[in-house]
């Protein structure tokens, strides 16, 4: 009997006693019916699915078994962790997946990354600067990244900069890694 086979909606793998569908769903019968899992509330809010064959509460994390039966590790042994691409972690399609080291899944948070700065001008007014910027670790970059202005002053704008900064910054990471992995292991 084959542990892979191809459904209707999607690929179907079978692995910790459980079918496994790519777009993040699963079964505890071959044919379905196919859920979410079960909402957990775990530190991130994660969906879950109980472990049928250990012992206690022990969960298995949907993306996780997701991204391990259909995700390709273009860099096994440094990414160690499934990250969400599109940041909404109750998206657990495996289109939405990939494989990242710690310093890139944290890089690829949720969050504004905007600081917003008060400068006094000349005559005693008071301006507010949105500074769109990225950090990480020690690193910590601004829209000049990009060759674009380094502050706005419309924090919607400086946001929507910001969001491309992330991915850039991102990608332009992410890209690192997979060469300086690929150069080490020949």
């Amino acid at each position: 009997m084959s542990d892979n086979y191809e459904s209707v909606s999607g690929r179907v793998r079978e692995a910790m006693g459980y079918f496994w569908r790519d777009d993040g769903t699963v079964s505890i019968k071959k044919y379905g019916p196919f859920t979410k899992g079960d909402y957990v509330i775990t530190k991130g809010k994660y969906w879950c699915v109980g472990n049928k064959l250990a012992h206690g509460p022990y969960h298995l994390y949907m993306h996780r078994m997701i991204c391990s039966l259909f995700c390709e590790n273009p860099c096994p042994g440094f990414f160690d962790q499934c990250d969400h691409i599109d940041r909404d972690i109750q998206n657990n399609n495996c289109t939405n997946l990939r494989w990242v080291s710690h310093h890139l899944n944290h890089m690829n948070k949720k969050g504004k990354n905007v600081l917003r700065k008060r400068v006094r001008l000349p005559g005693g007014q008071y301006m507010t600067k949105y500074i769109p910027m990225v950090s990480s670790g020690t690193q910590r970059i601004n829209a000049d990244f990009l060759n674009l202005p380094v502050w706005y002053r419309d924090e919607k704008e400086a946001i929507e900069v910001a969001k491309e900064l992330k991915v850039a910054w991102f990608d332009n990471n992410y890209l690192k890694a997979i060469k300086s992995y690929n150069a080490a292991a020949n």
